[in-house]
C-alpha cells in the first residue's frame, strides 16, 4: 500500500492528540489532572486514528493510481465530518472509550484524506 507509513503515523498522531486534548477537556474545572486517565484517552485515540487512517486504503486499495474513488472523496469527508459532530453534540460529555475511539478512527480517516487531498491528483468531489 503505498504512503502506508505516512498515512499510518498521521492517524496515530492526530489521534493521540486528539484523545489527549478531549481527556483535558473532560477533566473538571479546579480538580487536579488524572494523567493517568489522559494518557489511555491518548493511546485509544491513537489507536482509533491508525484504524480510521487506514480505512479509505481498505475500502479502494491503491493497486493503480487512479483508485480514488468514493472512499476517498470530499463528500466522504464532510460525511465523516458530519457524523464526527453528531456524536460530539449527542456524547461530548461521555467519557466512554468507545465514542472517543469512533471519534479517532473518524479523524485518522480525515487525516488521510487531508494527505491524499494535498497530492497531485487531490480528491474527486464524490
Amino acid at each position: 500500500m503505498p504512503n502506508f507509513q505516512e498515512h499510518s503515523n498521521t492517524g496515530i498522531f492526530t489521534g493521540l492528540l486528539y484523545g489527549f486534548a478531549r481527556s483535558l477537556y473532560h477533566q473538571k474545572t479546579g480538580e487536579k489532572i488524572d494523567w493517568q486517565k489522559v494518557w489511555a484517552s491518548a493511546l485509544i485515540g491513537a489507536c482509533g486514528g491508525f484504524v480510521g487512517s487506514m480505512i479509505p486504503d481498505v475500502l479502494e486499495p491503491a493497486i493503480h493510481p487512479n483508485h480514488r474513488g468514493l472512499a476517498h472523496s470530499v463528500a466522504a469527508g464532510g460525511g465523516v465530518g458530519f457524523q464526527t459532530v453528531q456524536w460530539w453534540l449527542n456524547h461530548g460529555q461521555s467519557t466512554d472509550a468507545k465514542f472517543l475511539f469512533l471519534e479517532a478512527c473518524a479523524v485518522g480517516y480525515l487525516s488521510h484524506l487531508l494527505l491524499d487531498g494535498r497530492t497531485p491528483k487531490g480528491l474527486p468531489i464524490g
